[in-house]
């Protein structure tokens, strides 16, 4: 599940050259995405996407910046919680 806000900020930040790649997490809800973007550019990407953001729906959002190896910590964290779910996620 999506919103329109969500999938502009993913949209925007795939534009932008910095950037190479940018997925919804979250269930939509929360309009989160995740954007990877390479050191020297993670600072302008995220600024051209909270611009983009704020001039289109007139109110900004946050950014946390994190480095490559939180960002892997986090993604096997997920992964190893889906996969050992009772629900049977795999």
């Amino acid at each position: 599940m999506s919103c329109e806000e969500l999938d502009f900020m993913v949209a925007q930040a795939e534009s932008l050259a910095g950037a190479f790649g940018a997925w919804m997490t979250g269930g939509g809800f929360g309009r989160c995405s995740m954007n990877l973007a390479w050191t020297k550019d993670a600072h302008s990407v995220a600024e051209a996407v909270s611009m983009a953001y704020e001039e289109k729906y007139q109110r900004s959002e946050h950014f946390l910046l994190m480095k490559q190896r939180v960002v892997s910590r986090y993604i096997k964290t997920a992964f190893a919680a889906a996969t050992q779910s009772p629900y049977g996620y795999r």
